[in-house]
């Protein structure tokens, strides 16, 4: 019996899933899931989005390697932080 995956997995692997931090056969039953549901996709096109603006507003900034890639790790630590007050922000 194959697995199906819920909306509620799917939105607690989205951004592993557009970080790419997924196994392929998770990656394709999250895929698999996004072709089949509206909502899911919608919330897996606004991340990707969010993120790419983000990354191509920091490269366009001209800012530091090092501080560019100190920002987007502390963005997905705190995306993997538990619920309450923010404690990647220490």
């Amino acid at each position: 019996m194959e697995h199906r995956i819920t909306c509620r997995e799917l939105l607690s692997r989205l951004a592993d899933l557009v970080d790419g931090e997924v196994s392929e056969e998770t990656r394709e039953l999250l895929l698999e899931h996004l072709d089949e549901c509206a909502h899911c996709l919608e919330a897996y096109r606004f991340e990707r989005s969010f993120l790419d603006r983000i990354k191509a507003g920091l490269t366009k900034a001209n800012l530091p390697s090092d501080l560019i890639e100190r920002t987007l790790a502390l963005i997905g630590t705190a995306r993997n932080a538990p619920e309450g007050p923010c404690a990647a922000m220490g």
